[in-house]
């Protein structure tokens, strides 16, 4: 199961960068707060428990009894933060590094990290764009591999863009980023990925800010360091296979309020992705991603989201895969200190690029995931915040090996110094 918790989770107000203008969510629930002020610090001590860390079928549990049940680990992180604004530039820095100390499998202990800046610029009035950089390195979970093995997975990206506006509403840009996947395990290098995009296209504001539409020509081309070993089941495959491809794409991307309390933003358009090889596995298709976002009160706030791509990058696959992701969540502030949530959300993935599926060979891989989860948040004290949460995820696969349940249930305690 792939959620945007595991997702650039120290980027200012939790959102990520979609295209060169915009920001697009959903944030991650417990790093959305606003900076109050340029610099913060912030410390945190907590501890996760897990009753299905390897994320085992009921049949791979018995088979694997020595990785089969749950643990808990403490994790212990440290997270500082810039945000200011001078004039129309507007510069953005965190850094944040967390260990985890596993009570029963002490090998997964380990050190991530998230680490990265964001620079808006503008120059007169005509020109503007941004620059933003990353890196990330965490456990990948293992539901996300198709193998029980420690594995940490390293993402780093770099973007920039530069627009030119020929009045007050209509602008030109362009834009190039480019994001590397790397995995510390050996078995897994087979998915390592080097994607680089490119794009272009015509912007229009409104007048009262209330709308941002775009339209634009996008490629990407990506390109496996490493062969392709195993198939989207485990098993070797009979050759090595080139995974390369070329992505292309034209968007629409918004930003629109349709009302005071609500807010929509997101990108659709039709993508086609063409294989250097197994050129069967060639994919054209509707993708996309929006969010809405809607607070009718200060204290209440939901959010619905829906997207579609050809694999979340956390995923452990050297090709693509069709994923379908929706949900929403649901946060009442009840007093001054209390705040309660709930989430849901429910995927749907289709391993279509997968060699041995796609010549017929076996019957292509099917999974579905959901989830529920439930949280409370209480100030204790003027900046310590303690924070519970509950969350039920299934997963049920046309191939049984990889069905599973898991109970995730957290405790952390958090202070920020301004």
């Amino acid at each position: 199961m792939v959620r945007d918790e595991t997702r650039l989770q120290a980027e200012p107000a939790g959102v990520r960068l979609v295209g060169p203008f915009y920001r697009l969510a959903p944030p991650p629930a417990s790093d959305t707060v606003s900076e109050p002020s340029p610099l913060s610090l912030t410390v945190r001590q907590g501890w996760r428990h897990h009753s299905n860390l390897y994320a085992l079928s009921a049949s791979a549990a018995q088979a694997q009894p020595g990785l089969s049940g749950a643990d808990t680990v403490s994790v212990t992180g440290l997270r500082a933060a810039f945000d200011r604004r001078l004039g129309a530039q507007e510069l953005a820095l965190w850094a944040d590094l967390g260990a985890s100390a596993y009570r029963r499998f002490d090998d997964l202990d380990h050190v991530a990290w998230n680490a990265g800046g964001l620079l808006n610029w503008q120059i007169g009035r005509q020109w503007y764009g941004t620059v933003s950089v990353g890196s990330e390195r965490f456990l990948n979970p293992f539901s996300n591999q198709n193998r029980a093995i420690r594995n940490l997975l390293d993402l780093n990206a770099l973007a920039s863009s530069v627009g030119y506006r020929f009045g007050a509403r209509w602008s030109a840009f362009a834009g190039a980023d480019f994001v590397s996947r790397r995995n510390s395990s050996v078995d897994l290098r087979e998915t390592d990925l080097d994607q680089t995009g490119l794009e272009a296209g015509f912007r229009l504001q409104g007048a009262n800010a209330d709308s941002d539409v775009s339209l634009v020509a996008r490629t990407v081309r990506g390109r496996f360091p490493n062969p392709q070993q195993f198939d989207a089941q485990g098993d070797p495959l009979a050759q090595p296979l080139d995974n390369g491809f070329r992505d292309r794409s034209a968007l629409l991307r918004l930003s629109l309020r349709p009302s005071a309390p609500s807010r929509l933003v997101g990108e659709v358009g039709v993508t086609a992705r063409r294989f250097d090889t197994l050129t069967v596995r060639n994919f054209s298709g509707l993708t996309g991603s929006f969010v809405w976002q809607w607070q009718p009160t200060d204290p209440l706030r939901a959010e619905l989201y829906a997207r579609r791509n050809l694999g979340p990058i956390q995923l452990g696959s050297p090709n693509y895969i069709d994923a379908v992701q929706t949900g929403g969540s649901l946060s009442w502030r009840v007093t001054s200190r209390l705040t309660l949530g709930a989430t849901a959300g429910w995927d749907r993935y289709r391993y279509g690029g997968d060699p041995l599926s796609a010549t017929g060979q076996t019957e292509e891989r099917r999974d579905r995931v959901r989830t529920i989860g439930v949280s409370a948040a209480y100030e204790a004290w003027r900046r310590v915040t303690l924070i519970a949460d509950h969350r039920r995820e299934w997963r049920t696969s046309n191939y049984s090996a990889f069905s599973f349940d898991a109970d995730i249930t957290s405790l952390f305690v958090r202070a920020r110094f301004d």
